[in-house]
């Protein structure tokens, strides 16, 4: 009787032991392939939002309004106060909607347990107020009969180790002409904000903001016939 040729138990064992081994490179790549998977949409929805963020701000810088207001100590000065990493300005509360209530704004880092975070600062805006640049966001005490300060405070987005920095072109300087870190105490707005980020970080970059502000385009398109 002729024998029935058939897999001993080695060779089971061994075949048993390939499978589990091309398992274990098939799950392998397949967690490989979906943590690239989801790296990749945290970064393309970091750099959506970064978009989202610069046409807020690009919507709010561009508004900046040419007003004049008095310091506490009776000093008539413009409402825009740019330094090398934050400014103050004045612009309605709705971006691309100058028919609504203006406010204060403050672009600025700030410092959190957590780490360093860009932050706006917003509060309405007082005609004839007297204005302390330093208290500006800070609520007035409720002895002294004023009505207390609003202030709303928005955080925009995790620094890490970057640091924001600010520049300002002069209406009548050139477009490649270096920019300003400061703008105070001027007669008249800048023409141009740029925002810029500094120092390495894992986000995505962030490209310089450059804004050109409203006031200016109104007055070239008044000047044409």
């Amino acid at each position: 009787m002729k024998a029935t040729a058939g897999f001993t138990l080695i060779e089971l064992l061994i075949a048993l032991v390939l499978m589990g081994l091309l398992m274990l490179l098939v799950l392998g790549g397949l967690s490989v392939g979906g943590r690239g998977w989801e790296a990749g949409e945290r970064y393309q929805q970091q750099q959506a939002e970064q978009y989202q963020l610069q046409q807020v701000l690009r919507g709010l810088l561009a508004q900046a309004q040419n007003l004049r207001v008095r310091s506490t100590e009776g000093e008539v000065l413009l409402a825009f106060q740019g330094e090398p990493d934050r400014l103050t300005f004045v612009a309605p509360g709705r971006a691309g909607d100058a028919r609504t209530a203006l406010y204060w704004y403050r672009l600025q880092q700030d410092e959190q347990a957590d780490g360093h975070r860009l932050v706006l600062l917003a509060r309405a805006y007082r005609a004839g107020e007297p204005v302390d640049w330093t208290r500006l966001f800070e609520a007035e005490s409720a002895a002294s009969g004023a009505e207390p300060v609003v202030s709303e405070r928005h955080e925009l987005m995790a620094l890490a180790s970057r640091q924001p920095v600010l520049g300002y072109q002069a209406p009548n300087d050139a477009a490649d002409a270096l920019l300003r870190s400061e703008w105070r105490n001027e007669p008249r707005l800048p023409r141009r904000v740029e925002v810029a980020l500094s120092g390495e970080s894992t986000a995505p970059a962030w490209p310089t903001l450059a804004v050109a502000l409203d006031e200016y385009s109104h007055a070239l398109r008044r000047r044409q016939p």
